[in-house]
């Protein structure tokens, strides 16, 4: 039997990709990681608000009258005796201002830009805006109409229905958010006399008092800030409060849903 020689056939571990002994491993590849979320908030603006204890107190500790105020305002919310669209997020709301034009807002909080229809946000009168305060965030989206001047009284009065308040495009914005709303099956609540200051301050501080029908007093601080800078705008109105020994409400409610439950 004739034998069998192979030749140039020796084994090379490198080209099978074994590393010759003695050889370091070549370095791993670095681990992916998952890019954190984006914030569907980011291109908001940011309206940082403080509720002070003792409106009164604050009041005369900022050397401020009724006489200083720069709007006075009646306001009004709409909603059924059981506040079914507060509960679902909805809030209809008139002001008549007392120096100025009156106005008429459909609201949705909690409301991202991106929930909106699409061309809604180029509504005059539209908006979405996050609320922020030291207990939390929310963004809202709204869309304010001027009604006819005497209007809110007409429907406080019962003259006229209440769905003259609000234009087609607001009507169209509430059935969108809220189709189950029959909107002149609503109470009306109010009035709430409001009343607006604004300090000197960097940035100018915003004082809005009301003045609840069972007698109780709200009194907020705020102002807007770019998203990014509502942390540092936040600290700077409690550094301020802090500042002036203005004394900070140790509940930060929201001040709508306390006015509608004071009913």
């Amino acid at each position: 039997m004739a034998a069998i020689v192979l030749t140039g056939c020796a084994f090379d571990p490198s080209a099978a990709g074994i590393p010759e002994a003695g050889t370091p491993p070549p370095p791993s590849a670095p681990p992916t990681s998952t890019p954190p979320p984006s914030d569907p908030t980011a291109g908001e603006n940011v309206e940082v608000k403080l509720e002070l204890a003792d409106a009164s107190a604050a009041l005369a500790t900022l050397g401020l009258t009724d006489g200083d105020a720069d709007t006075t305002e009646a306001v009004w919310f709409y909603d059924t005796t059981a506040l079914a669209l507060f509960g679902d997020g909805v809030i209809l709301r008139a002001r008549k201002v007392h120096n100025g034009a009156d106005d008429a807002t459909v609201k949705a909080r909690p409301m991202l830009p991106d929930e909106t229809p699409p061309g809604w946000l180029s509504l005059a009168g539209s908006k979405c805006e996050v609320d922020q305060t030291t207990a939390n965030a929310a963004s809202s989206c709204s869309l304010t109409g001027t009604p006819a001047k005497g209007a809110i009284d007409d429907v406080a009065s019962g003259k006229t229905m209440l769905d003259s308040l609000y234009d087609a495009d607001q009507l169209v914005f509430l059935g969108s958010i809220d189709a189950s709303a029959s909107i002149d099956a609503l109470a009306s609540f109010g009035p709430i006399a409001s009343t607006d200051w604004t300090v000197a301050a960097t940035p100018a501080i915003s004082l809005e008092r009301w003045v609840l029908p069972n007698g109780t007093s709200l009194l907020e601080a705020s102002f807007r800030v770019a998203h990014d800078d509502a942390a540092s705008g936040l600290a700077s109105l409690v550094a301020w409060a802090n500042a002036n020994a203005l004394a900070i409400a140790p509940v930060q409610a929201d001040k709508t849903g306390t006015a509608l439950h004071s009913f």
